[in-house]
C-alpha cells in the first residue's frame, strides 16, 4: 500500500479500500497560447517535486484539451487561482476517467493520513470503518471502546449528512476526511437506518484501536482481525501462538468488516494455516502471472477453524479466506463478502503525494477464481438482523461458537 518519483523502492502491493487521487506528471505536453507561456504540465511538476521525472509522450489531443482550459483559467477566471489545489484537482479528474474506484491519486495531507492507517497507527477520529454500498457510504464496523460505538453507531448505518452537509453523493475519500478532525472536536451525522433517520453528535478521539485481538470462549479461540496493516502479520502470529498456549480446541477467525490492507499482511496470516502454499494468484492483462505464497509457519494447519465474513469482508479478507476455503482449511460462515478481487501497487510521488494503482486481478490459488463483483458465498449462511444488532446480538458468532466446539 513507494516511491515513483526516485523509483528507489518496490512498490507495495495493496489489497484494500482508501482515500484517493493521482499523478498528472507525463500526461501533458507543452502549451504557449494568448499572451501566456503557462503549461499545466510545469504546474503539475512543481506541486508534486518531479521537474526531471521522464514523462510518457501524450497524445496530441490530450494535452492540447488540457492545456485549452488552463489557458482559459488563467486569462478570463476572475479570482484566485492556487496552482496546488489546481494540480490535485486536475490529478483527480485524470484518475476518475479511467473508472476504476480503485486506481486513485491521494494529496500530501490525504498520503500522511493513508498511510498512518496502514501503519497501525489510525489517528484521530471517531473509530468507525466506512466503505460504499449500494452507491451509498455505510458504517461496515465499529471499533469497541470508541466514539463511534459509544455514540449509538452501529454496523448498517447509512451515513447521510456530516455537519449538516449532504453526502450521500460523496466519495470514500470525502467522507472519511469530513468525519475526521482533531481529538476533543465534535461532527454532527445524519443516519438512515430502518427507515428511520437519525442524528448523533460524536466527540472525535485518538483512536487506538490494534488490527488483531483475541478472546477464548469456551475453550475456543476468537482471532478477531479489523484491517491489515503493517503490523497484522506479526501481530496475528503472536495471537496464534498465544491462543495455542492456552490449549484451545478450535479457533473462529471473525474477519466481518476487514475491508483489506496489504496483501503482505494476508499472507503472512493465510500462512498460519496453509504455510508456504500458493495464497492466491496475480493475473495482469497482457497474460502474466505471479503465484503469492503463505509467508508463515503453518501452525494452526491441524486446528479446526471457523472463518466468520459478511459483506463487509473485502480485498486481503477475501484473500485468506478464500484461500482457507480452497485449502479446506476452514468453513466460511455469515454472509457472502464484497468481491473485490483486484490487487493495487501503492507508489510515492516526489513532493509527499502518491497514487494507487490497479496493476492485475487476483484468483483463488486452487478453485482459479476471480471474486470480484461477485464475492466468496460462504459455507454457511447465518444473517444478523436489525434485531439483532439493536439488542447487541451476534447470531453469527453464536453459530461460529457452537460449530468450533
Amino acid at each position: 500500500m513507494d516511491n515513483v518519483a526516485k523509483l528507489s523502492k518496490t512498490p507495495k502491493r495493496f489489497s484494500g479500500f482508501a482515500l484517493v487521487i493521482m499523478l498528472l506528471l507525463g500526461v501533458l505536453a507543452g502549451f504557449y497560447g494568448a499572451t501566456y507561456k503557462d503549461n499545466i504540465l510545469d504546474v503539475v511538476a512543481n506541486v508534486t517535486g518531479a521537474k526531471n521525472l521522464k514523462h510518457e509522450k501524450v497524445p496530441k489531443e490530450v494535452s492540447d484539451r488540457l492545456n485549452e482550459v488552463y489557458s482559459r483559467l488563467k486569462i478570463y477566471y476572475n479570482g484566485k487561482i492556487d496552482e496546488n489545489t489546481l494540480a490535485d484537482g486536475a490529478a483527480k479528474g485524470l484518475v476518475s476517467s479511467l473508472g476504476d474506484k480503485y486506481t486513485t491519486y491521494f494529496s500530501k495531507k490525504e498520503t500522511a493520513e493513508f498511510k498512518n492507517d496502514l501503519s497501525g497507527s489510525i489517528g484521530d477520529g471517531i473509530g468507525a470503518m466506512i466503505s460504499i454500498r449500494n452507491n451509498l457510504p455505510t458504517i461496515v464496523s465499529v471499533l469497541k471502546n470508541n466514539p463511534a460505538i459509544k455514540a449509538g453507531l452501529l454496523k448498517g448505518d447509512v451515513i447521510l449528512k456530516i455537519n449538516g452537509e449532504d453526502v450521500t453523493k460523496d466519495s470514500l475519500d470525502s467522507v472519511v476526511q469530513k468525519i475526521r478532525g482533531q481529538a476533543g472536536t465534535t461532527v454532527k451525522l445524519e443516519i438512515f437506518r430502518n427507515n428511520e433517520k437519525k442524528e448523533f453528535a460524536i466527540t472525535r478521539e485518538t483512536i487506538n484501536n490494534p488490527s488483531v485481538e483475541t478472546k477464548v470462549e469456551n475453550g475456543v479461540g476468537v482471532m478477531t482481525i479489523s484491517r491489515f496493516d503493517e503490523k497484522t502479520g506479526e501481530l496475528a502470529k503472536n495471537a496464534a501462538e498465544n491462543l495455542l498456549r492456552q490449549n484451545v480446541k478450535s479457533i473462529v477467525l471473525d474477519l466481518r468488516g476487514n475491508s483489506g490492507g496489504y496483501l503482505t499482511a494476508a499472507e503472512k496470516v493465510a500462512g498460519l494455516w496453509i504455510g508456504d502454499n500458493v495464497a492466491v494468484v496475480e493475473k495482469k492483462a497482457n497474460g502474466e502471472e505471479k503465484k503469492d505464497k503463505g509467508t508463515a509457519k503453518d501452525i494452526l494447519k491441524d486446528m479446526k477453524t471457523i472463518v466468520l465474513v459478511d459483506g463487509g469482508s473485502a480485498s486481503a479478507s477475501e484473500i485468506v479466506a478464500g484461500a482457507l476455503k480452497d485449502y479446506k482449511k476452514a468453513e466460511l460462515i455469515g454472509e457472502k463478502t464484497y468481491g473485490k478481487g483486484s490487487v493495487q501497487s501503492y507508489l510515492d510521488l516526489a513532493n509527499g503525494a502518491s497514487i494507487k494503482i490497479t496493476v492485475a486481478k487476483w484468483f483463488t490459488p486452487v478453485t482459479d477464481k476471480n471474486i470480484d463483483g461477485e464475492g466468496i458465498e460462504p459455507n454457511l449462511v447465518v444473517e444478523n438482523t436489525p434485531e439483532d444488532i439493536k439488542q447487541l446480538k451476534d447470531r453469527q458468532l453464536d453459530k461460529a461458537l457452537e460449530l468450533a466446539k
